[in-house]
């Protein structure tokens, strides 16, 4: 199911029996998808604006019978500040979001250092950030932002299980023989 988050916000009542990760811009899914279908001990969570992508994450779930994904319509920023209990996600990832490469569009960008902090507030401690772009700038912006917070630490190796997953828009740069860079932090206090 789908759940449309607007006007009136609360907190998320999610599971306390298993781990919790938390997919931002998950797009159509398919990184999402082989996510949960790897790990159906643990519980998703999907989050995108656009209905029509989600719509179709949704029919994918039926379809191949995974139960273990929640779908959100709500903005990043409102799910992170309003609707999201702090330190309860294992890991988050954030890939390939739209770089607003333009300099006029460039405070658009959902990875300030505000955002990774408040975002590193909804991980458990030894818990994994995962962010990735295939915009060289963006991704030295987003590592620069990340590299200025103290409760973050670079480790690579917490990729290491899923590093073979791709999504679909990275999965689409591999054919034009474009590099997506992916990054790791470990929530250290």
């Amino acid at each position: 199911m789908i759940n449309i988050l607007n006007g009136e916000y609360k907190l998320l009542e999610l599971p306390n029996t298993c781990e919790i990760e938390l997919d931002i811009g998950c797009g159509k899914g398919s990184f999402l998808s082989q996510l949960a279908k790897r790990y159906p001990d643990k519980y998703f969570l999907g989050l995108d604006l656009l209905i029509g992508r989600l719509r179709k994450l949704e029919k994918r779930c039926q379809k191949e019978g995974i139960e273990n994904i929640e779908l959100f319509q709500i903005d990043a920023w409102n799910l992170i500040t309003i609707a999201l209990p702090d330190e309860c996600l294992s890991r988050a990832h954030v890939l390939c979001p739209d770089p607003w490469p333009k300099n006029k569009h460039r405070a658009n960008r959902l990875l300030t250092s505000e955002f990774i902090s408040r975002l590193a507030c909804k991980i458990k401690l030894g818990g994994c950030l995962h962010l990735a772009t295939d915009n060289l700038p963006y991704y030295e912006k987003m590592t620069d932002a990340a590299g200025q917070l103290s409760c973050l630490k670079e480790d690579a190796s917490l990729l290491d299980d899923i590093s073979d997953i791709k999504t679909d828009f990275e999965a689409g740069f591999a054919e034009q023989g474009i590099k997506v860079r992916h990054i790791a932090y470990k929530v250290v206090c």
